[in-house]
């Protein structure tokens, strides 16, 4: 009988604190040496679920994967993320953001400047007017409604839409039959059952709201944003994914970055096909000389 994959894992990387600006925050850390790979989840995610591409990066980076809850202003996240890598004396990193990460990966490098890589996953940009509509636009009635509902029926209504439809079994059962090997679809039935821990209450979509609501803001306040000349860039990006649909806005803000589009599993690529994104990333940066 198989151990609790959670179980071994989350025994393995414990969450890590920072004192920053007098409040503490939380990331997880894996891997030994002195080149980063930081992980900004998506909405509905925490440090945790980017589980398969921490396991597998650590063995060559020191990936660091960034909690969101607590965090109620843009700039003093993007600051934090700069803290962490002073205090794990990274010396330089990739930068990957998934679906909402991708929004703030982005605004770190708005106000950094290009890290050694950046890896823009299933996302897209505010000016979007299909994300304004689909993304946007339900998060700031989402904010509205979640004080009007009761703690208990919120954690059950949320863990089933950022769980119930990554479960083999469910909805996605015949793409991970299609496109995950056992092990993974067993790993995504245990991070389904880690979800009965009270991870994400309304204190959690608070801080994503305020994060994203900037983030947005801070996009649009910029009438012209410089296209950034890059080939260490790599965008993700899936045929059916009716959340990143970014109308040629990526293209034209980073005109020399690899693109990868895969097919049939919208935005939770990331999940059923894990082990093809890994090896694209591998790959794209293996062929930038990433150590």
């Amino acid at each position: 009988m198989k151990s609790n994959f959670f179980t071994e894992f989350i025994k393995n990387h414990p969450r890590k604190t920072l004192e920053f600006n007098g409040k503490t925050h939380t990331y997880i850390a894996g891997g030994h040496t002195k080149v980063g790979f930081i992980i900004l989840p998506g909405s509905g995610e925490d440090a945790y679920s980017s589980y398969n591409l921490i396991e597998y990066f650590e063995k060559k980076y020191r990936v660091l994967s960034i909690d969101y809850k607590g965090f109620h202003d843009l700039n003093e996240f993007l600051d934090f993320i700069k803290a962490v890598l002073v205090h794990e004396k990274v010396e330089k990193f990739v930068l990957y953001g998934f679906s909402i990460g991708g929004f703030f990966a982005q605004s770190y490098i708005r106000r950094n400047g290009m890290p050694f890589a950046l890896i823009l996953s299933h996302t897209s940009l505010v000016k979007s007017k299909y994300i304004k509509w689909r993304l946007s636009f339900p998060l700031k009635i989402t904010k509205h409604v979640v004080p009007l509902i009761p703690n208990k029926l919120f954690r059950k209504v949320f863990t089933f839409l950022v769980t119930g439809l990554q479960q083999p079994g469910h909805i996605q059962d015949k793409n991970y039959k299609k496109y995950a090997s056992p092990e993974i679809q067993w790993r995504a039935i245990e991070y389904k059952k880690r979800f009965e821990e009270p991870l994400f209450d309304k204190e959690y979509v608070e801080s994503i709201y305020n994060l994203g609501i900037e983030a947005e803001k801070e996009e649009l306040s910029h009438k012209s944003i410089n296209p950034i000349n890059s080939k260490n860039i790599l965008i993700l990006k899936t045929d059916n994914d009716p959340l990143s649909h970014d109308e040629g806005y990526l293209g034209k803000y980073y005109p020399l970055a690899t693109i990868k589009t895969f097919k049939d599993t919208s935005h939770l690529t990331v999940f059923i096909q894990i082990e093809s994104v890994i090896k694209e990333i591998d790959v794209f940066l293996s062929g930038l000389g990433g150590k």
